[in-house]
């Protein structure tokens, strides 16, 4: 009995505090993210548009939220060929849209 009511308070703290884990991939560990003045010479190749829960139970830490979405936008560049991203837009609702740009040659 003992395992089971360990098991159910930890299921119930991690869904709690809306502990998850979105990893970042190699290809993407190589896309920057940047101002939009630090864009001179790129190539513009689109938007990628990401997002995660931004409450489970209660809500989730801005912080967490917004390293999320970075991790998926960089994740997602990376499959299109890019290497930078710009944030169009402050978070809202667990989702945030970025311009994806090659910059390097």
């Amino acid at each position: 009995m003992s395992t089971l009511r360990t098991f159910i308070a930890t299921s119930t703290l991690i869904t709690i505090t809306g502990c998850t884990w979105v990893p970042l991939t190699d290809n993407g560990a190589g896309v920057d993210i940047v101002d939009a003045e630090k864009i001179t010479t790129c190539e513009l190749l689109g938007e990628v548009t990401s997002s995660t829960q931004d409450k489970i139970v209660v809500g989730r830490s801005s912080g967490k939220i917004q390293e999320e979405l970075f991790v998926l936008a960089r994740n997602e560049a990376a499959v299109q060929g890019a290497d930078t991203i710009v944030a169009k837009a402050a978070p809202e609702n667990g989702r945030q849209s970025f311009s994806i740009y090659r910059c390097r040659s």
